[in-house]
């Protein structure tokens, strides 16, 4: 599967990872070595297996250097006791996080890489990052055969894609934005918070934050943050307008 979209998109990942290991635990009993679930961050550069090998290592804690008495740190290939230690421990499912990171003359390197884990190890894969559906239809297409044939069409998997969008708030369509405010409010300790304040200020946050997560995260913690220091001990209006989040509210405040 694919995740991409604005911000939220590791959020979910790790999300499904979890429900999924927890669905496997009701099925049967946790031990020591089972890993199901393996999460990764693709590292800045990958030029070879070995490079990717190592963030795989580093999740199982494993050792990837070569004469550590001798202090010799260089790294080395550790894509057997990777494939190794997940087929000990079970794992079914990879997560790959940060796909944005994998340059063009990395796709082919890398998808041939993935593809390996999948055969050997029979693992499903989530690939998550900004403009990932593209970017994985790239390096599939990268790795298919020379012979295939060519058509008008870009090509495109067969893989399932969940976009993460803005929240709206419109008419009919409110709940969703409420509900996110009524976590946000339950949570929020200042000494003079109302329960329930922050949803009458649904209006406003929607139209500064354009129901971007990352966006109304910010704002909330920098306003709350501004109202411990000067002593209000509560979100208002004011407090909101007073606060700058991401580029279109710069320019504005610029003009």
């Amino acid at each position: 599967m694919i995740i991409e979209g604005c911000a939220g998109k590791t959020i979910l990942l790790l999300q499904i990872g979890r429900a999924y290991q927890g669905v496997l635990e009701t099925e049967r009993k946790p031990d020591s070595v089972w890993t199901p679930v393996v999460h990764i961050n693709v590292p800045p550069r990958c030029d070879s297996n070995l490079d990717w090998s190592l963030p795989f290592a580093d999740f199982f804690g494993m050792d990837h250097t070569l004469n550590i008495e001798k202090r010799n740190y260089r790294s080395t290939d550790m894509t057997e006791p990777v494939v190794h230690h997940m087929q000990e421990s079970r794992t079914s499912l990879i997560l790959i996080d940060g796909v944005d990171r994998i340059h063009d003359s990395e796709l082919g390197t890398a998808f041939d890489y993935f593809d390996s884990l999948q055969a050997r190890l029979r693992v499903s894969i989530i690939y998550c990052g900004r403009g990932a559906a593209d970017i994985v239809n790239e390096g599939l297409r990268q790795r298919s055969r020379s012979g295939r044939p060519r058509t008008s069409e870009q090509f495109r998997s067969s893989l399932p894609v969940m976009e993460i969008k803005p929240i709206p708030f419109r008419e009919g369509a409110e709940e969703e934005w409420r509900s996110v405010l009524q976590a946000y409010d339950k949570n929020l300790v200042l000494y003079n918070h109302k329960p329930g304040s922050l949803l009458a200020l649904d209006t406003l946050l929607h139209e500064r934050t354009g129901g971007y997560m990352d966006t109304l995260d910010q704002l909330i913690c920098q306003t709350a943050q501004q109202a411990i220091e000067d002593g209000t001990e509560v979100i208002t209006e004011e407090g909101l307008n007073d606060m700058l989040v991401g580029r279109q509210d710069a320019e504005d405040e610029w003009t």
